[in-house]
């Protein structure tokens, strides 16, 4: 067993360190982003033209409101032209896009199936009917939904003479239940704490399947989009570094996109990640280590991101399955076995819920104005700092007194109750009840099921009936934050309206004054 503990502490320890140098980004775009961005600012964004590039599959749900999205932009229209290629489809998402103003070509090919194939067909498309080609290539899925000023802010960047630029992809349904919130922090973290910070650092970021622009440069190069591995975008992104190429981050580019939201979906999607990244490291992996030995931080940083996590449990698992059945052989303790594999996958994966419970807290005060307390196990200055600065209220150093605690709790929960207000028992209109103190809505006595996001915009309809919102509004008021997405709101409406409505193309309770916002009719 002794040989058991060693390994296992051996693979803590190097799962530990590939790890630990991502503490180093967080303090970074406080540090940095204010000189950046005074710096950027006094360069001109120079305009481009911009090709568009959307895959779709059985999209025509949402097809529409992202090209409605695009055509919201506060970029020169002029220079964007959008492009749909209809993959494999058997519904109508070629005539929602052709009517919504895109040029849209269709693929039929059972065999060659994927994303990168998609993108390839589309962009031999171009290459044939455009052969003047495009300054930039931007591409997003079907289900996505831009800020009004997201291509501004690709412009901005791409500007700055980087031949790739990635952008803020977040979660437009991050309210609906764990999962999506699970994968709206993990957006929040790789943005945030990761490709910000390499961006300011000077090193490369990595794409993130959808809302990134390449250069016409790179498309020269590289040939219509031979990436066909499961993770394309990942295969595109070690392609480019070990060619020398750095993805830059636009930090004010911010897209929305649709989550899993269960197990199941959430599972197998990352497994065919987890797939993608061996295969990527199959064919790259070589190369990416010959880069790391020529002092290229960028190879480095990018084995780290694509590797460690799914080899070394793997490793792990196998090791200790192996000596386990070895040491029962010879007689030794099972349990002691089970208990060094525990050991070692909790010292592991600590190292990645520090960097969860960090992002977790930052999101928190974004969505909601509640106290923050850390409960810290040393007394290390620089740790309770950084704790302060990315948004906690106070932290208080273990061992600690359960009355110091308790203290704490109620001397800051008195900053924050001032801030709540009392609401009615329930609210009615028409048909509508909502029932604040249960969080509960029933639609002529059926229960509906909304998410929080949902519920609290339509419980802030009710209180207000008949009165019309703008969606700059909705979003302060609900959100508890400057608008940054209207857009977001649009989408909500649209899930509320599909819950309450009979017809939602023609509702009857929320409705829209074009041009103005949205109401809630009374006395339907």
């Amino acid at each position: 067993m002794d040989t058991l503990r060693m390994t296992n502490y051996i693979i803590a320890v190097v799962f530990f360190v590939c790890y630990t140098y991502q503490f180093l980004y967080i303090p970074v775009p406080w540090l940095l982003a204010k000189r950046k961005a005074t710096k950027a600012a006094a360069l001109e964004a120079t305009p481009h033209n911009y090709a568009v590039l959307i895959c779709a599959r059985n999209e025509s749900a949402v097809i529409a409101d992202l090209i409605g999205s695009l055509r919201s932009q506060t970029y020169d229209q002029s220079l964007l032209h959008i492009f749909v290629l209809a993959d494999n489809c058997t519904d109508d998402t070629s005539a929602i896009a052709r009517s919504a103003g895109a040029t849209v070509y269709e693929r039929f090919n059972n065999v060659q199936v994927g994303k990168g194939y998609a993108l390839q067909t589309l962009l031999s498309h171009l290459e044939q009917d455009y052969p003047a080609g495009f300054d930039g290539y931007i591409v997003f899925d079907a289900d996505n939904i831009l800020d009004p000023g997201y291509i501004a802010a690709m412009n901005r960047t791409f500007s700055q003479g980087y031949d790739i630029v990635t952008s803020y992809r977040n979660s437009k349904n991050y309210g609906d239940n764990w999962i999506s919130a699970g994968y709206a922090l993990w957006f929040l973290r790789e943005s945030r704490y990761l490709n910000h910070a390499r961006s300011l650092l000077g090193t490369s970021c990595a794409v993130s399947g959808t809302g990134f622009l390449f250069s016409r440069a790179v498309l020269e190069e590289t040939g219509p989009w031979p990436f066909h591995l499961l993770t394309e975008d990942i295969q595109f992104s070690v392609h480019e570094i070990l060619q020398g190429r750095k993805v830059a981050f636009a930090p004010d580019a911010v897209l929305y996109d649709e989550q899993p939201t269960t197990f199941r979906q959430s599972w197998r999607q990352r497994m065919r990640w987890s797939q993608g990244y061996l295969q990527v490291f199959r064919d790259y992996g070589a190369r990416l280590l010959r880069g790391i030995f020529r002092g290229s931080f960028s190879c480095f940083d990018m084995s780290m991101a694509i590797m460690p996590a799914f080899v070394l449990s793997t490793v792990s698992i196998l090791v200790n399955l192996t000596l386990g059945v070895v040491g029962a052989l010879a007689g030794d303790n099972l349990l002691v076995a089970f208990e060094s594999v525990g050991q070692m996958l909790l010292n592991m994966y600590l190292t990645l819920l520090v960097l969860g419970g960090i992002t977790t807290v930052t999101r928190l005060r974004q969505m909601h104005d509640l106290p923050v307390i850390l409960l810290t196990s040393g007394t290390d200055s620089t740790e309770n700092i950084l704790g302060l600065t990315i948004g906690a209220d106070d932290y208080i150093t273990k061992p600690f007194q359960q009355a110091e605690l308790l203290v704490r709790i109620r001397c800051r929960l008195r900053r924050y109750l001032h801030l709540a207000s009392p609401s009615p028992e329930a609210l009615t209109v028409g048909g509508i009840t909502l029932d604040d103190d249960a969080r509960a809505v029933t639609v002529n006595d059926e229960p509906v099921s909304l998410t929080p996001l949902e519920y609290d915009i339509l419980k802030f309809l009710m209180q207000h009936p008949c009165k019309v919102f703008s969606p700059q509004e909705i979003y302060r008021q609900v959100w508890r934050e400057p608008p940054a997405a209207e857009n977001s709101v649009a989408v909500h409406i649209r899930h509320i309206r599909e819950k309450i409505e009979v017809d939602p193309s023609n509702p009857r309770y929320v409705t829209v004054v074009w041009g103005k916002g949205y109401k809630i009719e009374a006395g339907v």
